[in-house]
């Protein structure tokens, strides 16, 4: 909104990067209903935002898709960049890791899911992967906060699974760093 406003009254370009799309997630969650006066506004200033914007930045050709539903005429905009792509890190061995020392990931296969476990995130796939990979030997590791991540450590309690643990990284924490022992849900 702020880029509509700077470019309605300064005249200056913006580009629209999106991460999430609002009211798209809160009718999912039948947090508002899609015929909801809030829901009209919201993709009714959407489309006047992207329309004016110099381009779209969106994160999977299926938010892309989405975009251009609610408003056909900006498809030549949007531009899809995958987010967390660098092909550029080295990949060093889990020995040399100081997280993976810290929580015993050198020696298990380590499937690793980071970042928030929020409301419209799938966790329920990695606990049913968990649950029918109990006697494997596989440590399902979860890093971050959010609304699922204490349902989840119950469902893991509850289920009895030995093979998964959470962790609480610090802000300032490299994330290349912690994410070296693994391979990832996403």
């Amino acid at each position: 909104m702020i880029g509509y406003l700077a470019n309605r009254f300064l005249g200056l370009p913006y580009v629209c990067l999106l991460y999430d799309l609002y009211p798209d997630i809160a009718v999912e969650l039948d947090v508002v209903e899609a015929t909801h006066p809030v829901t009209r506004l919201w993709n009714t200033l959407n489309c006047k935002v992207w329309r004016k914007a110099a381009g779209i930045i969106v994160l999977s050709t299926s938010m892309k898709q989405r975009v251009v539903n609610h408003c056909p005429d900006v498809a030549d905009k949007v531009s899809v960049i995958h987010s967390w792509a660098n092909e550029k890190i080295v990949v060093r061995d889990k020995a040399d890791n100081w997280f993976a020392q810290k929580h015993h990931l050198i020696e298990p296969f380590v499937v690793m899911y980071s970042g928030n476990m929020g409301r419209c995130h799938d966790i329920d796939t990695i606990f049913k992967a968990a649950e029918k990979l109990q006697h494997e030997p596989i440590l399902f590791v979860c890093i971050g906060g959010g609304a699922k991540r204490q349902p989840l450590m119950r469902a893991v309690s509850e289920a009895g699974l030995k093979t998964f643990c959470f962790c609480l990284i610090k802000r300032n924490q490299c994330c290349h760093t912690r994410l070296r022992p693994a391979i990832f849900l996403s």
